[in-house]
């Protein structure tokens, strides 16, 4: 049965879902989103959350983090020059952070499934400004939540019997 957009509004349905928009409408909630994943919520909450969590999945994803976390520590290698237009990292919460990155930059490129939670949280980490990977608070507050990440991609297994 079809039904005609007025009536789709007035049943309730989501204009944007119902013309088929539904990967536009979960990019733009896609913080939000990232967010509640980070947070721990089950992607089969809602058909939103299910759809970003396949998208967080995707080998391309994961390719694309490890390249920002390989950027992340090249900035932090190079000095600081005083006409460089890139966001400034933390160079020495970084460095004092190297091994710890580079494993998640090895855990992204390898093979291994990923608990979508960890996906999300390297997300917020690499694209909020707050983050501690970009402000200067310190290196134990990086290691901590790299360490939080680092146990967030790893999946829950189910129990052998």
């Amino acid at each position: 049965m079809v039904v005609p957009i007025s009536d789709a509004v007035h049943l309730g349905l989501d204009r944007w879902r119902y013309l088929g928009f539904r990967p536009l409408a979960v990019r733009v909630r896609s913080p939000a989103l990232d967010e509640a994943l980070a947070a721990g919520a089950s992607p089969d909450l809602s058909a939103d959350l299910s759809s970003h969590a396949r998208m967080l999945l995707r080998r391309s994803v994961r390719r694309r983090l490890a390249s920002q976390l390989r950027d992340v520590l090249r900035r932090a290698a190079q000095p600081r020059g005083v006409w460089n237009p890139a966001v400034l990292v933390p160079h020495a919460a970084i460095l004092v952070n190297h091994d710890e990155i580079a494993g998640l930059v090895r855990w992204l490129d390898g093979t291994e499934p990923v608990d979508v939670r960890g996906i999300a949280q390297l997300r917020l980490l690499l694209g909020r400004g707050d983050s501690p990977l970009y402000t200067p608070a310190g290196s134990d507050q990086l290691e901590e939540v790299l360490e939080q990440i680092g146990q967030a991609l790893v999946p829950f297994h189910a129990m052998a019997i």
